[in-house]
């Protein structure tokens, strides 16, 4: 199996966890959302994919901000916005972006 169809089943797994009930399972989720996410930005760095690596940054970025509870925590959502530009710049060239869809 691909690398990153593994990184994909661990953040689908860990974004699954988050709606059960019990506590424990709702924080391993979350930990494991933020290390997958982690994991992409640096498999994406090492692969040179810069449109991958941006878009792949900012979710550990803020995850990690949030959970370390950063004062600037929600000031760092606002960078959300180079998130969307970057989505709409793989749609639109989704033939070079095609074996690359992780999102």
């Amino acid at each position: 199996m691909k690398f990153l169809v593994k990184v994909l089943i661990g953040l689908i797994i860990s974004y699954k966890m988050s709606f059960l009930e019990n506590k424990l399972l709702t924080n391993i989720s979350f930990i494991g959302f933020g290390i997958s996410s982690l994991i992409f930005s640096v498999y994406s760095g090492i692969k040179t994919k810069w449109l991958n690596l941006i878009i792949g940054v900012f979710t550990p970025l803020s995850f990690f901000s949030k959970v370390m509870h950063y004062s600037y925590a929600n000031e760092i959502k606002l960078f959300m916005i180079i998130l969307i530009v970057c989505f709409s710049l793989a749609f639109t060239r989704k033939e070079k972006f095609k074996t690359n869809y992780l999102f």
